[in-house]
């Protein structure tokens, strides 16, 4: 499999003109992040852009380090935060992709089935087979 360039999220000055077409979904394709490996997420027009709570990512290193141990509720103002992501009704449009173990929560963490980089994003179990992967988890193709 060829390894493309990708350019990180945080290059981009406007996620809308850049990384999206107009029914919201990606314009480009979507790689793993870590340089060393770059393989292909997900393929353009595939993702659609959503907002959901940023801690579902966030929490998600606690939730895989102790799988048995519920995360307290998070009444912050942080908890409130919300975070873009490319949103798949269907695991199967993935590329390349690994879900980790259900953790406590109910939730599964997404990873790059090549070389175990992530969490990139979240699916949860408790509600419809919907996948989400953070934009700024993941790399893009060059030249957009």
């Amino acid at each position: 499999m060829a390894k493309n360039a990708s350019v990180p999220y945080k290059q981009f000055i406007e996620l809308g003109n850049q990384l999206v077409v107009e029914d919201k979904h990606n314009a480009v394709d979507i790689y793993c992040p870590r340089p060393s490996c770059r393989s292909l997420i997900m393929r353009a027009k595939v993702g659609q852009l959503v907002e959901r709570p940023k801690s579902m990512v966030q929490r998600s290193f606690l939730d895989i380090a102790d799988s048995d141990t519920s995360v307290a509720e998070d009444t912050s103002a942080e908890a409130e935060a919300m975070q873009q992501y490319w949103q798949l009704s269907n695991m199967m449009a993935f590329e390349n992709i690994g879900f980790s173990k259900t953790v406590a929560t109910g939730l599964k963490y997404l990873s790059c089935a090549d070389c175990d980089t992530g969490p990139l994003g979240y699916h949860d179990t408790t509600k419809e087979a919907e996948c989400f992967i953070a934009v700024d988890r993941v790399g893009y193709a060059a030249g957009t």
